[in-house]
């Protein structure tokens, strides 16, 4: 997991987001303590309209098994 201090991550937003996509976890830090984590979401297609059937609890709820999962 990659860690970044809010300062780091505010002037490399972009640079961050993109490690994220591809699949890597960044923890976030406020003067080395951690306050956040940003992780990548899935199931990509829950978030894509692919799963246009299911109801908004039902998205909430996979999206946060897909977060727990990653940790």
């Amino acid at each position: 997991m990659i860690q970044a201090k809010i300062s780091e991550l505010k002037n490399s937003l972009s640079a961050y987001l993109r490690q994220v996509k591809s699949g890597e976890s960044v923890l976030i830090l406020d003067r080395d303590t951690p306050v956040a984590r940003l992780v990548p979401i899935e199931p990509a297609s829950v978030l894509t309209g692919q799963a246009e059937s299911i109801t908004e609890a039902e998205k909430k709820k996979l999206e946060n098994e897909a977060l727990n999962a990653r940790e």
